[in-house]
């Protein structure tokens, strides 16, 4: 039997210590955006979207495209070091369903701004809680994301 190198032994433990830390304790991630269908004419959609903002307490924002429904930031999470802001921007795709996209920072102490490219879960509940609960009394169902609705199709067949 050959002795183990301390070398090699050192290396092993810190690959399997990276794979465990790496696949365990990951965050659960979901995409920037939620997607809802919805059955009516797009004159209807608008206002019935940009009633469920205000009724979820987002203030609307003027927005340079007449087809994009914007909101100011609203703070959801607030750390020692900086607090997590987050705005909509809400548009109709292909007249069949409506995307949500969920745009978040990070404002730290200093004042500046960085992109979050990803939306931990909780986050992303936090942030659509209230606006999709007012969606849905407008009639417009929670779909998914794109990811979501692939998975299923797979499963499917």
């Amino acid at each position: 039997m050959r002795p183990v190198n301390s070398t090699t032994y050192r290396v092993s433990v810190a690959a399997v210590f990276a794979v465990l830390v790496l696949t365990g304790c990951s965050p659960s991630l979901s995409p920037l955006y939620r997607d809802f269908e919805h059955n009516a004419d797009t004159d209807d959609v608008r206002e019935r979207v940009e009633r469920a903002l205000t009724d979820a307490n987002w203030q609307i924002d003027s927005s340079v495209d007449q087809t994009l429904i914007t909101t100011e930031s609203r703070t959801f999470k607030h750390w020692l070091l900086y607090r997590v802001e987050a705005s909509l921007q809400v548009t109709e795709v292909d007249g069949d369903y409506v995307r949500v996209l969920i745009n978040p920072y990070r404002v730290y102490f200093t004042g500046r701004r960085s992109k979050v490219p990803y939306l931990k879960k909780r986050l992303g509940r936090s942030v659509m809680r209230d606006f999709q609960r007012e969606l849905d009394q407008e009639g417009l169902v929670a779909i998914g994301t794109v990811v979501e609705r692939d998975k299923e199709d797979t499963d499917d067949s």
